[in-house]
Parts: C-alpha cells; sequence; structure tokens
C-alpha cells in the first residue's frame, strides 16, 4: 500500500508537468494508448478488464475524433474567410459574365451556409454534448469542405479564362490603335 500511496502523491506534480510541456503530454498519452490497445487485445482471460480497456479505449477514440472535428471546423472557418476575401478581389458581379454570375451567388449562398455551420458547430461540439453531434458534424464539415473546394476550384477557372479574355481584348485593341498611330504618321506624298 505504502508504493500505491507514493504514486498518488506523485501525481498532481505529474499532471502539472504535463500542462507545462506538450511533447511529455504526447508521450505519455501514446504510452497509454498502447497499454490499452496491448491489455484490450491480450486479456480475453479477464473479460472485465478487456471490457474496461475496451470501453477507456472508446472514450479516448472519441476524445481524439472531437478535437479533430474541432481542428477542421477552424481549417473550414479559414478556408471560407479565404474564399470570401478571393472573391471581395475585384469582382463587380455586374461585370461577370452570366455563368460566373451564377457561380459568383452560389458561392456566396454557400458561404453564407459555411458561417451558420461553423458558428452552430463551435456550440455542439464544446464539452460532454459534443459527442451526441460529433458524427454529424464530421459529416457536415467533410460535405462543406468538398463542395467549397469544387465551386471555389471551378469559380476560379472561369475567372483565370475570363481573364485571359480581357488580356487578349486589350492586346488586340492596343495592336490596332498602334497599327492607326503608325498609319497617321506614314507621308502622304512619295516626294
Amino acid at each position: 500500500m505504502g508504493k500505491l500511496s507514493t504514486l498518488l502523491g506523485r501525481l498532481p506534480k505529474f499532471r502539472k508537468r504535463l500542462k507545462r510541456d506538450p511533447e511529455l503530454l504526447k508521450t505519455t498519452a501514446n504510452v497509454a494508448r498502447l497499454v490499452l490497445d496491448v491489455t484490450k487485445e491480450s486479456s480475453d482471460a479477464f473479460p472485465p478488464l478487456k471490457s474496461a480497456a475496451a470501453g477507456f479505449s472508446f472514450v479516448l477514440d472519441t476524445r481524439e475524433r472531437l478535437d479533430v472535428a474541432r481542428e477542421n471546423l477552424v481549417s473550414l472557418d479559414k478556408n471560407a474567410r479565404d474564399a470570401f476575401t478571393y472573391l471581395g478581389l475585384g469582382f463587380d458581379e455586374d461585370d461577370l459574365p452570366a455563368e460566373m454570375r451564377a457561380m459568383y451567388e452560389e458561392l456566396l449562398i454557400l458561404l453564407d451556409n459555411i458561417k451558420m455551420t461553423v458558428e452552430q458547430g463551435r456550440d455542439h461540439l464544446k464539452g460532454l454534448f459534443g459527442v451526441v453531434y460529433l458524427r454529424k458534424c464530421e459529416k457536415q464539415i467533410l460535405s462543406l469542405n468538398n463542395e467549397l473546394d469544387g465551386k471555389m476550384g471551378r469559380f476560379q477557372a472561369a475567372s483565370e479564362r475570363l481573364n485571359d479574355q480581357l488580356v487578349q481584348r486589350f492586346l488586340q485593341q492596343f495592336g490596332q490603335a498602334l497599327i492607326r498611330t503608325e498609319v497617321l504618321r506614314l507621308p502622304t506624298s512619295l516626294d
């Protein structure tokens, strides 16, 4: 009993050290996960131990999924903000061709949906009840990220094509103006 009480007495100090040292925390978590997995897989002779290890492993897996979902939510929010910034860079909706205008409007609607989902997701993934909404949030985040990537890719490709067309049109007009200027400079008589 003396060794157990000594070990338990050191626990608060170790917890403080874990909070200060992220590498130690990662290493400890990885070792704990390995011990759990080994216990779960090798404790057939002790069903209660196997059940406890499996239950604790499930809790840790769910916790990791919650952390990943929160990170993905932050990433989705950043991607949406980047897309919104891109759309605000010199695109006047009235000057866009009809096809691009439709894409632009779809993107704005999607960005609005993403904003709403991010706000709800932050609330849903908080605390213990985050587990209830985890699967739904994971699916929504993945779906919205894929939709944003696809729509932004198509809009950027269309804007590059439009930009190329505008440059070509400018060069043609500039070339024609240059030819007119040179024609006007030609001598009128052949003296």
